[in-house]
């Protein structure tokens, strides 16, 4: 007799009585489940105290229950719930259904049988997931199930346990579909609704290298190597030259979904060979599998040979910790043939090998490599030991300084820009989040937006001149027809932009021509900037700070940890515990210390301390005073608002007192300055006398950002952040000069 399972009930917009019947009847297990992961407490309060923790309200579509001797339980739809804040709940009930994998399979059947079963299960799996997706799906569902095994796409409580797809929150599937495309190359801007989607659903053992993003149609998706899952319509992927069944799959993704296979697909697999295969990061949680070779490509970072066998730590720069390779000696070969000979520090290698726990400390795994086998050790460009300038020895700063072009090779300086890059992506997907759209503004201009004379002019050479005979370059004059400089700061033309699209930031270079030389100054830095219109609490300068900071604690908060680079940077900082009390400034529950310049100035005159520069109101703040503040008095972050408006450039807002500026700078411990700010004058009277007394209304050079007053001007505000202080800031790095790739300072241009 065929299994008939019960059709799910039908849905009701009531939620109370639901609940209420289901406690009447005992249901214990009834609860609720809230697809937007939020849980508002009066309804908490509203369904009982059952619904208090996360065990009885769970967050996904599917909640999965075993009970007894593993018998599956297959949630039932009692009711969708949405209350005035516009949270979705359903109301569910775990009932005992017969596996379908054994009704399916069951012996003495015939074919025909098992295909009557097959396409009731199908029907009844699509009828519930329907009901608890509030919308159908598509009538090929059945087509969408591995390629050439035969099995059905299920999920594991319908027995079905060769496939083990899971349904999930949408909203948390939008998330990790987001977060995937931000790890894509180049880190595509587009991002996953997933109202727009077809299907919601995903492989439970899905990884991030699985999702691809398709710019001609905006799409996201996905691959798994044991079956063809959509998100939503049409997907390649790199992972499939990793699996055997390649071809297959190829020809599977293309016939099911009759959506070509992009003719970039092999230059893509030849990238994931490259890029994504070698990868010496990806091995350190990786599973153990003597049954099959791995490759992997990199540098030798230190090698000891010994009479049969050799260790070598091999590094590609994607981890602070390289990977250890054990060299077995091909015993039958002359020492003047073994190519362990040209294995030196340096050297590019590619090693094959099994992967296998290491029985040493220091390191999860190891890679065996045994001479003897074909093509497992192949050394692809070799390292002179006796002129190679990064020895294992402890070498200077200024050493590496002077070897700009190897330096990157060394731990430290691969950890800094790792963390760079970390901080770059976090800080695109924040302001993203904020609904700010990243701006591409000039490098060349011609205003000095800080008003301090520090920029580079530029100049033509004259190339009808021998480079020995050439006279002095001509100005830029002749190009531009007036004078041109590399940009001092982007923040007039964010201004220009923020008139038009509300929120704009760029992380971008800025090159000033200050003769300094000190730890905290480069000639040529990359600069955090952002503007935003329509300021909500009108010329508070404590709302803007409070914006920085929550930008600070989201972006560079989750790196101040223990983890190998961390420790690789900090431990070359005078004071390693500052990183312990850096992780106690990102987890402090308070806001930040703020106060005014006033303030500053008097706790400095009552300091007791003699000071190179006595502080005194009106004068700027030096660094002895700025460190002063942060280290000593507050030992943490420190907001300084409200400066006097002759220290201050045109462009800062006013304040009621006629004295004082909307302004701050953030001052953190062993850096100074980290972030300055400031609410924009946005009164074109004010500011046209700011202007005036600035020299900068004679020529009309500046016409045009008047112009964004007089045109719809609206109150906004910004800030600039030194890229390279933060780095140095979360990575504890004393010198701004190890905090970029290849340092520029006054004096001082190599490469």
């Amino acid at each position: 007799m065929a299994f008939q399972p019960p059709a799910p009930k039908a849905l009701s917009w009531n939620c109370d009585p639901i609940i209420a019947q289901c406690k009447s009847h005992g249901h214990r297990n009834c609860h609720v489940v809230d697809p937007s992961g939020a849980r508002p407490a009066a309804f908490i309060k509203r369904c009982g105290p059952s619904l208090e923790s996360e065990a009885s309200t769970q967050r996904y579509l599917f909640q999965l229950s075993r009970s007894g001797a593993n018998a599956p339980l297959v949630p039932q739809v009692y009711d969708v719930f949405c209350d005035s804040t516009g949270y979705t709940y359903l109301v569910m009930e775990d009932i005992p259904f017969p596996t379908f994998n054994a009704w399916i399979k069951e012996d003495g059947i015939s074919d025909a049988e098992r295909s009557e079963r097959t396409a009731i299960a199908m029907e009844k799996i699509a009828d519930t997931i329907s009901l608890l997706l509030g919308c159908p799906l598509p009538a090929d569902l059945d087509k969408m199930g591995p390629v050439g095994e035969g099995y059905i796409q299920m999920h594991p409580f319908f027995g079905m346990e060769e496939a083990p797809l899971k349904f999930v929150n949408p909203l948390a599937l939008e998330k990790y579909a987001n977060e995937a495309i931000s790890r894509l190359p180049g880190r595509p801007t587009y991002k996953v609704d997933i109202k727009d989607e077809q299907l919601i659903f995903c492989h439970s053992d899905i990884s991030f290298d699985n999702f691809l993003y398709d710019s001609s149609s905006g799409r996201v998706w996905m691959i798994d190597l044991k079956s063809v899952n959509i998100l939503p319509t049409s997907f390649f992927s790199l992972s499939l030259h990793q699996h055997r069944c390649h071809d297959k799959l190829v020809q599977a993704v293309a016939e099911r979904l009759r959506f070509p296979v992009s003719e970039q697909l092999e230059l893509l697999g030849m990238a994931r060979m490259i890029v994504i295969q070698s990868g010496v990061r990806s091995f350190a949680n990786a599973p153990v599998n003597t049954d099959t070779t791995t490759t992997v490509s990199g540098w030798i970072k230190s090698i000891r040979k010994q009479k049969n066998v050799s260790f070598a730590v091999v590094t590609d720069g994607s981890s602070d910790q390289g990977l250890q390779a054990v060299l077995l000696k091909n015993k039958a070969q002359d020492e003047e043939d073994s190519i362990l000979k040209k294995l030196t520090n340096g050297a590019a290698v590619r090693l094959t090998g099994k992967l296998v726990e290491s029985p040493g400390s220091g390191q999860s795994h190891e890679l065996v490599v045994d001479e003897k086998q074909p093509d497992s050790i192949v050394v692809l460009g070799e390292c002179d030991p006796e002129t190679y300038p990064i020895q294992k020895k402890a070498l200077t700063n200024e050493y590496l300084r002077d070897n700009a072009h190897l330096r990157a090779r060394t731990s430290q300086i691969a950890a800094m820009l790792r963390l760079r890059d970390n901080l770059t992506h976090r800080i695109g997907s924040w302001f993203s989040s904020q609904g700010f759209v990243a701006a591409n503004t000039p490098i060349l201009t011609g205003n000095d937006a800080e008003g301090a004379g520090e920029a580079f002019r530029l100049a033509l050479m004259d190339l009808a001149h021998p480079a020995a005979e050439s006279p002095s370059p001509t100005t830029s004059e002749e190009f531009f027809s007036h004078p041109a400089f590399l940009t001092v700061s982007h923040q007039l033309h964010l201004e220009a932009l923020a008139t038009a699209l509300s929120r704009v930031y760029t992380l971008s270079p800025c090159f000033r021509a200050e003769p300094s030389a000190t730890r905290r100054h480069l000639a040529e830095f990359w600069m955090l900037e952002a503007e935003w219109a329509f300021l909500e609490q009108g010329n508070d300068v404590r709302g803007v700070c409070r914006f920085v900071e929550a930008m600070l604690r989201n972006v560079a908060g989750s790196l101040v940890t223990n983890d190998s680079d961390m420790e690789c940077l900090w431990k070359g900082n005078s004071n390693p515990g500052n990183l312990e009390s850096l992780q106690k400034t990102f987890g402090q529950k308070d806001w930040w210390t703020c106060m005014t310049y006033t303030e500053a100035v008097k706790e400095l005159e009552g300091a007791g301390v003699k000071f190179e520069y006595a502080p005194k109101w009106g004068k700027a703040l030096q660094s002895e005073h700025e460190r002063w503040l942060a280290e000593t008095l507050v030992k943490g972050p420190v907001f300084v608002t409200d400066y006097p408006v002759d220290l201050k450039p045109f462009y800062m807002r006013l304040n009621d007192d006629g004295k004082t500026v909307a302004c701050f700078d953030l001052l953190v411990p062993h850096i100074g300055e980290l972030v300055g700010g400031s609410v924009r004058e946005e009164r074109i009277d004010i500011l046209r006398e700011n202007m005036s007394k600035a020299g900068l209304v004679e020529g009309g050079a500046y016409q045009w950002y008047e112009d964004l007053r007089k045109y719809g001007g609206a109150p906004h505000a910004g800030f600039g952040m030194g890229f390279e202080r933060l780095v140095g800031w979360v990575g504890g790095i004393e010198n701004i000069r190890e905090c970029v790739p290849m340092p520029r300072w006054s004096g001082r241009l190599l490469l």
